[in-house]
Formats: C-alpha cells, structure tokens, sequence
C-alpha cells in the first residue's frame, strides 16, 4: 500500500526473464505517488557516483595517512573535486 502523495524509490531490482522490475508495481503505485523512480536508470547512477566518490576519498584518506598529511586537508581535496563535478 502507498499513501497518496508519497514519494517512492523503488531500488529493488528483479529479473523476471528478460525483464527487469522493481519491488513496487509501477503503473499501479504511479497513480498514488506524486513521484517514483523507475527499477531502471532510477537510483542506481546515483548509487554508483556515491560508492565512487568514497573509493575516491578512502583512497586519499589511506594516502594522507602514510605520507603524514592532514586529514582536513585531504578531505577538503575531495569536497572541490565532487564540486567541480558538478
């Protein structure tokens, strides 16, 4: 059951032969939601950038570490890199 007006991100994925849906029943929620995600193309760009982005900064965080600099320093580094990005 959706609540009218919710928001659902739908970030199930299942295969159903060559098919692949969400856990919530689009056509039928859509009705109810004042927005959904679609199963694909929805979250998973952004879940991609985000794990990206925290390889990218553990990385710099383990680098610091060894080479003694700061940790504001380095995380700063990442805050410009991500905002550039944009």
């Amino acid at each position: 059951m959706v609540k009218k007006g919710a928001v659902v991100i739908d970030a199930g994925v299942n295969r159903i032969g060559r098919q692949i849906l969400g856990d919530a029943e689009f056509d039928e929620v859509a009705e109810k939601a004042s927005l959904i995600t679609p199963a694909t193309g929805g979250v998973g760009p952004c879940t991609i950038a985000m794990l990206l982005r925290n390889t990218v900064a553990a990385a710099r965080h383990q680098n610091a570490a060894r080479l003694r600099l700061p940790v504001a320093l380095v995380m700063a580094d990442v805050a410009r890199d991500l905002h550039e990005a944009v």
